[in-house]
């Protein structure tokens, strides 16, 4: 089985360190931070991850968000995690945490949703 490939929308680029050094044996991360043509990305990627810094990163993100690919929402701002903590289709991430427990629990979620994307392909 080969990589798996994530659309990364990280506009400061920090999130991308931390998932590019943890993950590089398992997943290719492509880091943008404009998404002008999220659509047309869409069937490159298995799923994608959002860093959300800002009231701007918040927009550009619901207006993309219902696009059908299992979805990653990062941010350490209480304000914006309050705003998206009850949108169903999206795992809503705490990046405040230290780096190793941030590794551990993305790897948990990494490999429950490839198993799922997996099974749900395979029917």
């Amino acid at each position: 089985m080969g990589k798996g490939k994530i659309l990364l929308y990280d506009t400061k680029k920090k999130f991308f360190k931390i998932l590019k050094y943890a993950f590089k044996k398992d997943f290719v991360f492509d880091v943008y931070s404009d998404i002008t043509d999220f659509e047309a990305l869409l069937d490159e990627y298995s799923s994608a991850v959002f860093v959300i810094y800002s009231e701007s990163n918040l927009k550009e993100f619901m207006r993309v968000s219902q696009k059908g690919v299992p979805i990653i929402v990062c941010t350490s701002k209480q304000e914006i995690f309050e705003k998206l903590k009850d949108i169903n289709e999206i795992f809503l991430y705490d990046c405040s945490k230290i780096k190793s427990e941030m590794v551990v629990e993305l790897k948990n979620y990494f490999s429950f949703e490839q198993f799922v994307f997996h099974s749900i392909s395979i029917q």
